[in-house]
This record gives structure tokens, sequence and C-alpha cells, in this order.
């Protein structure tokens, strides 16, 4: 994971404000709790739980969101890069193959693939399996859910990897040898064998081996894992290990290093006294004895605390040493041979922060031998100083011959320094008097090489400005390391010398809070106010350090007042060290830009009018209306300054501060009738090329938009429904931001347009609150122009995504509204529309007659307008009613209609959407070969056409098609992909149906405490969305659980309100079933006649419901109930 400015908990909070969600209300769309959102957001959380991430993500829509930081994916060092499989134990349980990670499966699952990592090669007997998996309470069908994990664990590890005999399972040897945790304990093996011989290589495989570790062992599953004592056992090894890395490297000099591991165990052993110890004697070494002081403090505190002790003797003999400054500094250079040996650093930086990543890619440049040229390059501020002054530091005890550092003044308002200049200043610091310095470069450079030959220097070349400036100031000897940093790529550095380039990104969020709390010093920390300080800084470490300066300045002002200047003022000029105009982010872009030619300086300019997150070419092309050759130039030319920087292949981005430097510079040095002019190409250019795009998710369907007004024309129109949605995915920020900006501008008409034409992207990809949002927009613009027809169109889209996200009461509202307008306006077409659209809605809330009804009087409408396309989606209406009505037969005739009009119109969504209609019909008529048949076709064309949406409702009827057919274990593969769909869409009726197929699959394979738990959500999420179809089977779920643990007065109770569900809806066949229930939860309890009362009851639902089977079958256990003693 690159250092980059949004941590998960930022973007949690990012998501909800979107969705304008409180933190109670996203909990609960999530099922996490308030306290979990708040303390994710404040990023209190450094490794959130997978499952909460998963919930979270999937409310609020981040796709390939990364939630996990960088230390939580296994190290890519230390021998973990080798292709296959990769089990990792050392933090939250994570599988990765071929460096993809791979889904384990439910809780219990994981927590048995843990168990059985945790001990590689020794049998783990079933007893012990059940008891961490259950504790003191194991179900009945324990033995066969182990049995069934072990078979789906198999499935992702492979056949072999998990071995079983008589006395229990194994992890195999050639799995093991896959196991992060094999691998820690190998290079600990190698370090402990070295330590005598060879201290330094053993200190740098102790250091091998901790990097696996990314937290507590197992730190994502339950605490019985944790107790484990395999799992105590490991966690005693690791700090073991750090101990031994710690000394080794204290004795090599190397006390940054010590202090880096150390600090990250004592997360895990907050009470480890010797830890303490060690880190204290650490930081006296690095000159950080206040730090080693608060260190004892803070542990004395929490013994007496939580222990009632005081710290132990060898703790207390460290803190002795320290107070009496007995621990060595860092080392100091020796001088060799009476040479003057230079030590030119700046001071280190004050409580420097993060950066772990670059930090150690510059330690793995430092050890590929011959002379090491490390780059640091980024934006202005963004702390590539900091890091090479901070570097420098930790290891100038390996360059005893002095360190150099030169200002070369690259962004200077000055000259920047001439290279016979810098070699000068190098000569001199070397001891050369002024008289023999040489005045041509070439000689200079080669008196420089001669003196450095056989001498281990570090060079710090500083605010270089290109290849130029730097290459004479370049070594040949073995030993030495040269550190430049820039604002350019320095390209040809990496291509030639084979320079190894670091590129700095703004910190990310977490670290960038800590930089912030710790610049402030003592200042009471309001956590919140310094995360959103830090967003407000784009996370650039020297606009937070300006901002710690200024609170610094006024102590008075809070934390929060400073975070409101800043929102509601003018930021760039308040980001300035009150009294120091140089210590500014603005004079630092100054630099920068104006360095630049005119021509780029122009398109930097236009960029900052762009609303959206990022931009490509072609819609800097059209922007600037310029050929693309052009325009690709100036994006490059800004990349390579890192005044953009490329997030993805030909996709360019600002962060913030930039983005506001650009904006104000347009508003400077353009006029407005420009800037107007700019912007009207880039919407106009937006609006053309989302319709093209458009067109082919709805090809053959009379656009509406289209036909209300003429539209520009765009870019070139993808070339196929894939391309469009790809690009549609692409550019969806940029569109949504487009239209904020067309309304916050009054661009009535670009408003409404471009939220229409993309309400089919919006539907078929379920992305329901952008499309609240962005028509929500548009309907205020509609209505400031006065125009009906496309208000009651706006309106039928608003409470169509209403219904889509379960908010019942809106969608009802804007349908009745449009549905008025249409009447009023005798629009014949927009009444079937909306007909159409409230019968789909009350068919999922239980009135399936009205839903006929609805969707037979917009089938009539439809043709008396000839809209063949709308005809066959009323069609699908009228099947579906059927369907809750429990007619499969008429459901069937109906699917199959609409499938045959579809096709003629050439109608993907519709065609799609008909194809699953069958198959739930042929289910409930038990042609399950068709079903299972038509379910694959309609999974098969909505994954074509990109309709997530229609592809969740297909896998969720493929899965019940297994299920039916005695496949529960394949049926739980599409329930399961179904739901993930539907949360990633905000889909909520179609996860209602997904979920109830997961837990009755639960419940097929014996998985009683999972089902209920899937049942209990259900039943929350029904009545949130007042699906009472998918309710009733959520109480009916819920009593088939207490049924088999023996609450039968509960079970029975719970079928009651199922009952009441189904007969609302009106469906026999449902009815029946729960009847059948409720006589056998009295058959259980002994009550004779209410079971055969019951079992009457349902044989008379099904034959109602013309299912003679069931008739037949509850007619059977009737007379079974009959023939009980």
């Amino acid at each position: 994971m690159t250092d980059g400015p949004e941590s998960f908990g930022e973007l949690v909070r990012a998501g909800r404000i979107r969705m304008r969600l409180t933190q109670r209300q996203l909990a609960s769309r999530a099922g996490v709790s308030v306290r979990t959102v708040r303390h994710i957001e404040q990023g209190q959380v450094r490794r959130p739980r997978p499952e909460s991430v998963r919930r979270l993500a999937a409310v609020l829509g981040l796709d390939g969101a990364d939630p996990l930081p960088a230390a939580d994916d296994p190290p890519t060092g230390g021998g973990s890069g080798a292709a296959g499989l990769l089990v990792a134990v050392l933090g939250p349980l994570a599988v990765h193959r071929d460096g993809v990670p791979v889904d384990v499966g439910p809780a219990k699952q994981r927590a048995l693939l843990g168990l059985l990592a945790l001990q590689p090669g020794h049998v783990v007997g079933q007893a012990e399996i059940i008891d961490v998996l259950w504790g003191d309470d194991p179900p009945d069908s324990c033995r066969n859910l182990v049995h069934t994990y072990i078979t789906r664990l198999r499935k992702v590890l492979g056949s072999q990897a998990i071995v079983r005999d008589r006395a229990g399972y194994t992890l195999a040897g050639a799995a093991g040898d896959r196991l992060d945790l094999a691998r820690f304990d190998g290079l600990v093996a190698r370090a402990d064998a070295a330590r005598r011989q060879e201290p330094a290589v053993a200190a740098d495989l102790y250091g091998d081996a901790l990097a696996y570790w990314r937290g507590a062992v197992l730190a994502d599953l339950p605490v019985r894992l944790h107790q484990h004592p395999a799992a105590v056992a490991v966690a005693r090894r690791r700090v073991a290990a750090a101990l031994a890395h710690a000394d080794l490297a204290i004795e090599q000099g190397g006390h940054d290093r010590a202090v880096e591991q150390l600090w990250r165990l004592l997360e895990q052993e907050p009470l480890h006294e010797g830890l303490h110890a060690k880190l204290m004697t650490a930081l006296a070494g690095s000159g950080q004895q206040t730090a080693a002081l608060r260190v004892f403090e803070g542990l004395r505190v929490r013994l007496s605390d939580e222990l009632g002790v005081s710290p132990g003797a060898e703790v207390q003999e460290a803190h002795l040493r320290v107070l009496q400054a007995r621990e060595p500094v860092a080392a100091q250079p020796r001088a060799r041979s009476g040479r003057p040996v230079p030590a030119q650093l700046p001071a280190d930086v004050p409580a420097f922060t993060g950066r772990r990543s670059p930090l150690e890619r510059l330690d793995a440049g430092l050890g590929q031998g011959g002379t090491a040229i490390l780059l640091i390059v980024g934006s202005a501020g963004v702390g590539k100083t900091a890091l090479a002054v901070h570097w420098a530091h930790r290891v100038r005890e390996r360059f005893p011959d002095g360190q150099l550092y030169v200002d070369l003044r690259g962004y200077d308002s000055s000259q920047p320094l001439r290279p016979i200049r810098a070699l000068t200043l190098i000569l001199r610091s070397l001891g050369v008097p002024a008289a023999r310095v040489p005045t041509g470069l070439d000689e200079a450079a080669g008196l420089y090489r001669s003196l450095l030959a056989e001498r281990r220097v570090l060079i710090v070349l500083d605010n270089c400005n290109g290849v130029d400036q730097v290459r004479p100031l370049l070594l040949g000897a073995a030993g030495c390391a040269v550190v430049i940093t820039s604002r350019n790529r320095l390209g040809g550095l990496v291509a030639r010398e084979g320079a190894h380039r670091i590129v700095l990104h703004p910190l990310p969020h977490g670290e960038a809070v800590a930089l912030l709390t710790a610049a402030m010093g003592r200042r009471p920390v309001q956590s919140g106010a310094v995360a959103e300080l830090a967003r407000l800084c784009a996370y650039l470490p020297l606009a937070m350090r300006v901002s710690a300066a200024n609170l610094d300045n006024d102590p008075h002002r809070s934390v929060a007042d400073y975070v409101a200047e800043l929102t509601e003022g003018n930021r760039l000029a308040a980001l300035q060290v009150d009294g120091d105009s140089q210590s500014s982010v603005r004079v630092a872009f100054d630099l920068s830009y104006e360095a630049l030619p005119a021509e780029i300086r122009r398109s930097f300019r236009l960029l900052g009018l762009i609303p959206g997150p990022d931009f490509t070419v072609e819609t800097v092309a059209a922007l600037a209306a310029v050929p693309a050759a052009r325009a690709e130039r100036a994006l490059a030319h800004l990349a390579a300054v890192h005044l953009l920087q490329q997030h993805a292949p030909g996709r360019y981005a600002f962060h913030d501060l930039l983005r506001l430097y650009a904006g104000e510079r347009a508003r400077t040095e353009d006029g407005p009738e420009e800037r107007r002019a700019a912007v009207d190409r880039l919407h106009g250019w937006y609006l053309g090329t989302a319709a093209s795009a458009a067109d082919l998710l709805d090809s053959d369907r009379p656009r509406f938009v289209q036909a209300a007004a003429g539209l520009p024309r765009g870019g070139p129109r993808p070339a196929t429904a894939a391309e469009a949605v790809a690009w549609l995915e692409a550019e969806r920020a940029n569109l949504i931001a487009a239209i904020t900006a067309s309304a916050e501008q009054r661009r009535h008409l670009q408003t409404w347009q471009l939220a229409l034409v993309l309400a089919q992207f919006f539907f078929t990809r379920g992305y329901v609150h952008d499309w609240i949002d962005t028509h929500g927009l548009a309907l205020a613009a509609a209505r400031e122009l006065g125009d009906r027809r496309v208000e009651a169109e706006i309106l039928r889209q608003l409470g169509l995504a209403y219904w889509r996200s379960g908010q019942l009461p809106q969608a009802l509202e804007h349908h009745r509204r449009a549905l008025a307008m249409d009447r009023a306006g005798a629009d014949l077409q927009g009444e079937a529309k909306t007909l159409n659209h409230l019968g789909f809605i009350f068919d999922r809330t239980g009135r399936a007659a009205e839903a006929l009804g609805h969707q037979q009087r917009s089938a009539d409408l439809y043709r008396q307008v000839d809209d063949r396309w709308g005809e066959g989606r009323a069609l699908i209406g009228v099947g579906n009613a059927h369907r809750q009505l429990g007619s499969p037969r008429e459901s069937l005739h109906h699917f199959q209609e609409a499938l045959a009009v579809n096709r003629e119109v050439r109608d993907r969504w519709g065609e799609g959407m008909a194809l699953a209609g069958i198959g739930y019909a042929c289910i409930h008529l038990d042609r399950h070969p068709e079903a299972l048949t038509r379910f694959d076709e309609a999974t098969a064309l909505t994954r074509e056409v990109g309709d997530r949406t229609g592809e969740s409702l297909a896998l969720a009827g493929r899965g019940l098609a297994h299920l039916v057919a005695g496949r529960p274990a394949r049926a739980m593969d599409d329930f399961q992909h179904a739901l993930t769909l539907t949360r990633d869409t905000g889909d909520r009726w179609t996860e209602s149906l997904a979920l109830t197929g997961k837990g009755m699959a639960q419940l097929a394979t014996g998985g009683y405490a999972e089902a209920m738990s899937d049942f209990a959500y259900l039943l929350a999420l029904t009545r949130d969305t007042g699906d009472r179809w998918c309710e009733s089977f959520a109480l009916a779920g819920l009593g088939h659980v207490n049924r088999h643990f023996g609450r039968h007065d509960q079970a029975i109770a719970q079928y009651r309100r199922a009952l009441e569900c189904a007969r609302e809806v009106g469906n026999q066949g449902v009815q029946a079933q729960i009847l059948s229930g409720i006589a056998d939860a009295y058959r259980a309890m002994g009550d004779r006649d209410q079971a055969l009362l019951h079992s009457r009851y349902a044989r008379s639902a099904a034959h109602r419901a013309g299912d003679r089977p069931e008739t037949l079958r509850f007619q059977a256990g009737a007379d079974d109930i009959r023939a009980d003693p």
C-alpha cells in the first residue's frame, strides 16, 4: 500500500457524510456498534476487524478500497515474495495466493485454520478444535461442522494441505513451509546461530524475522485462540527475538533501529518490563533521554494502576543510567589519518513521524553495493528534506569519514547553485585549501572523486532541479552514498546511473494525525479537530508543521478554532507561519509554478477549474481546447515536476492544496470569460460522452434526455457495453462532481440532463446514493426551469432510487406526485412507467394484488402508445406479481411473454430479468434443471451488460435452485456472492432475498447458530424496508432454529408471526410451509391434536396453491402424526 492521503477511517467518514448518515445510522446499517464507527473514523483503531471493514465498505460503496494499513499485508521482504500460497498468522489471519488475498470463509472456519497454522506439522485433536471453536457450549453437529470447515479449507489451501488421522488434523509440512510463522522461526534460528561470529548478519536476520509481524497473533480471531498455549508461545518467541535484535543493534550503534522494533512490540506487551528497559536504553543511546524518561513514567503508572506494583530491578537500573547520563549517545564520527571529518547534517526534524516504508526502501537501497544513489522525489512541502535528513542521522554511523550536506537551491527565487560552486563548497569541507580548488568543472569533479575513493562518506544533495545539476557530484567509490531530493523525477539518473528512486506522497491519515499531535507538544489534543486539520492540510507535512507553529504562537487559539479559520477563509493564506512570509505553503508552490513554461502554466491553471477528483488527457484536451497530444505533454510535464500525480494509468490528480492553488492562479491570471468558456467545454464534453456511453447500456430505448433537448458532442463513443461501463465507472466521481458544480453555478439544463443520462448506469450498477443525490439536484433544476414533464421523470427516478435503498415512504410519495403530473399532462407513456415502478414497489411490500393491477394497467397503457420496450418491462412486473401471489404457472407464462418481447426490442436488461423470473417460476414448479439453465443464462447476460443488480438477483435465484436440488454448499457460494454484490450496490431488497437463501442453506448444513444470526439480521432488514415477503421467511427461519434447539414455544410464536406476514402477501404456498413448521413444533412437544390440526391446515393451503406434491407430503405427515403412540 503506497503512502497516500486517505486512511480507511477517513474514507468511512467521507462516505458517511456523502450519504448524509449519522454514526448511529451507519452502525445500524452495517451491523456494527456506534463505538466501532466512531473509533475507526477517529483513527483510534489501527487494524479494524476485517468483518467490520467489509460491512462498512459494503454500506458506503467503497470500491476497491484498501482499508488496512500497509503493515497488515504480508511483508514483501524476508523471502515472502515467492509465488504460491502464504498463510499469515503473525497479526490478523490472512491468506494470499500469488500476492492476491484469498477469502477463507466465515469466522469459525478462519479460527480453525488459525489453530492449525499455530501448530504446523503437529496433530490437533477434535476435542481441542471443538473447545477452541465453541467453548463449553458446542452444537450437536459440531463434529460434522469441523469436517465441513476442513473440506472448505482444503479447497483454499490444496487437497493435501490438511491431513487427517485417527487423532485429529495436521497442517502438513508443505503448507507449513508457506507460513509466515515458519519463516519467522527459520530466520530467528539462523540469527541465533550467527549471533556470536557474525553479529551484524544476526541483527539483520532478526530484523527480517520481526518484519513478518503485523500485530498480535491472530489479532482478528476470538480470545480463546489468543490464550491458546501455542499462541502464547509464539508471542514469547517474538519478544525474545526483539530483545536479541535490540541488544545487537545497540552494540553496533544502531539505537534507532532498536527503538523502532521495540516501540512496535510495546503495543501488544504494555507491561513487559524487559522490553521497556531495553527501549529506555535505546532511546537514551540515540540522544532521546527525555523520551526514555517518559517511557519509564508511563510504565510506572500502568504497573501501579493495573497491578499495584512498582517497576522491577531491571527497569529501575535502566532508569538510573538514563538519569546519570551513563548511556552512550549516538556514535560520533572518527577521523582517519588526520583528515577532516565533516559533520554537516542539519539538525534532525523534531518529532519525526511515520514514513516507515520510504525509510525501509532507503535502507534497502543502501545495501545494494557500490555507491548508493538514492533519490527522494515528490511535490513541494511533502517532506523530502525532512526524510533525507532524518534517515541520514539514522545511518550516519555507517559513514565514519563524514557526512556532507549541500542545498542546491534548485527552486529558490535566486539562482540555483551551479555544479562547480557546489564542488567548491564540498572540496573546502574536505580540507582542500581555496587556492588548490580547480576552477574547471571536470578537474574539480575529478579531485572530489579522488579524495573520496577510499573513504566512506554520506552526501546529501538537497533541492536539485535537474539531472545536470547533480551528475558531476556523483561518486564511483564503493562505500559512499549520495542522497538527492528533488521535485523532478530525475529519470536520467535512474536510467543511466541506476539510482534508487523513492516517490514521496502526502502522509497517510494516521501518520499525519501523529505528526500534528507530536508537533503541537503539550497542547490538549482534540482528536476529531486534529484529524480534520490534517485533512485540510492535504496531509502535507509542510502545511501541518506551519499549522502547528501557528497554534504554538497563539496558545489561546484552540485546534477547532484554527480548523474553522481554514475552512471558512483563504486556506492558502492561512497556511503561513505568522510573521515569517517564507514559511508558507503558497511560497513553496510559487517556486514550482514560476519555473514552468507559459503553455504548461495555462494548463495548470485550467486544471484548477475541474470539479472532480481526477482527469485524463481527453478531459484536459476538451477543457483547454487543445489537441490530445498537447494535453498529454502538459500532463506529463506537470507530473514530472510533481505538481500532479498519475495515480493510475492515464489518470492524474492534484492534492487538495495544489488544487486550491491552481484555482487561485486561474482566478488571478485568467479573465471570467475565458474561465466560463473552459467550464462550458468541460461540462459539454462530460455530457456528450456520458450520453454516448449510456446509450450502450440501454441501446435501443428512446433516450428521454436526447428527446427533450439536444446534446453537445463528447469524446469518442465506447464500442461495447463493457467499454461504456468501464468509462462510466472510471469517471463516476467526476460526473457527480460536474452535476454538483452545475447546480451550484445555476446551469440548470446541464444539471438535469447529466443526472438523467446517468440514471440507467446508477440503476444497473446499484449506486443508489449517487442516484438520490444527483437527482435531488436535478429536481431542483427542473423546477427552476418550470419543465413539468422533466420534473415528473426525475420524480420517477428518485422514487425508484428511494425504493432500491429501502426508503419506502419516500419512494411512494415521489411516484404519487409523478403520477399526478402524468395524468394532469395526459402523458400516457409517463403514466405507464410510473405504474410499472409502483407495481414493483407494491410487489416487494406484500401488496401483491395491488402490484398485479398496476402492472396490468401499465402494460395496457404501453400498448396504447405502441411502446413495446415498456410493455416488455411491464410484463416482467405482471409475472413477478403472479409469483408473489403463489401462481407459478401464470408467472411462468408472463415471464416467457416478457422474454419474447424483450428479445424483439433488444432490451438486454429486460431479457436478463425475464430469464431470472422464469428461473424462479420453474423452482416453484419443481423444474429444477430448467431453473438452473435460466439462472445461468441470466447471470451471464447481466455480467455482459455490467448489471450488478440483475446479477445479484440471478445469483440468489441460482442459489435457491441449488438448495432445493440438494446442493447446499454450491447454494451457499451463490448466496454469498449475491450478498457481496447487494451490499456493494446498496440494493436492500435483493440483499433480503440472498440472506433468506443463505439462512436456509445454513439450516440445510446444520449451521443453526449461523442461521440464527442471518435470520435475525434479515428480520431487522425487512422491517426497515417494509418487505413483508422476506419478513415471513426471517420469522419462519428463526422458528426453525428455535425448534431445533428445543425452544418450541418460541418457535411457535415466531411461526405465527410469519404466518401473519404470509397471509398479508397472499401466498398460499408459503403459508403451507409455515403451518407445517407449527405442526412439527407441536408434535415435538407431544401435543398430538394441535400437530394434526396444523398439518391439515398446511395440506389445505398447499391444495389451494395448486401444489400437488406438497399436498401429498402434508397428507403423509398427518398420517404419521395419527400413527404416533
